[in-house]
């Protein structure tokens, strides 16, 4: 990951389950003024951005805390439990385990050995001295697993991008729908992927251009 990466043309950041945690783009990142979806709790991790301490478990599923949060919607959730992973590949769900500061976020998900799993980060707040420009998600996943993320993790995450881009995720079936959804900021999701039309371009969810 490459410190000097331009990301102000990028309209959300996800910063992946890869590559290490100590890679030097990521502590620079802290408190940066784009929305962003964190599917490395380790990144919070002390000496990268100090917010708490990450552990690693073999869970496949998480208790939703939060169920009516956008994030969830269309998701199959049964007894609170939500699975993200079919089966584990050393780890699986990712977590913080031990807060630095435990006010500024809300918990949307966690662990039965009270891991927070899935989290909303408000613009504006303040994280362990981190005052937030935009919003934040967290959801932990291990890179060793994600070969098994299960449909409904997929659509977790997506859900995440679309809440964060401010739009709805519907699944359209065909371009003439994708043209006919130019009202929602030009932003859609096709075939499970992100893309951003902007002018006569169309950029895919990192901001590389299609056409």
């Amino acid at each position: 990951m490459n410190v000097e990466i331009d990301y102000s043309s990028y309209e959300v950041i996800v910063l992946g389950s890869k590559p290490s945690s100590s890679a030097p783009g990521f502590a620079p990142l802290k408190g940066y003024d784009k929305p962003m979806l964190l599917l490395k709790p380790w990144l919070l991790k002390s000496g990268v951005w100090s917010w708490g301490t990450a552990v690693n478990t073999s869970d496949l599923s998480v208790t939703v805390t939060q169920p009516e949060h956008p994030i969830f919607k269309g998701l199959t959730i049964t007894d609170s439990q939500l699975p993200l992973f079919s089966q584990c590949n050393t780890n699986a769900v990712t977590g913080i385990s031990v807060w630095n500061n435990t006010s500024g976020f809300n918990t949307l998900g966690n662990t039965g050995k009270d891991t927070t799993v899935i989290a909303e980060f408000p613009a504006g707040t303040d994280c362990n001295g981190t005052i937030l420009p935009q919003k934040l998600i967290m959801i932990g996943v291990s890179e060793y697993s994600t070969t098994y993320l299960t449909n409904e993790g997929k659509r977790l995450i997506e859900n995440a991008i679309c809440y964060l881009l401010g739009i709805e995720n519907t699944h359209p079936q065909g371009i003439d729908q994708i043209v006919n959804r130019q009202s929602l900021n030009r932003k859609y999701i096709y075939n499970g992927q992100l893309y951003i039309q902007a002018g006569e371009h169309m950029y895919d969810g990192m901001g590389r251009l299609i056409h």
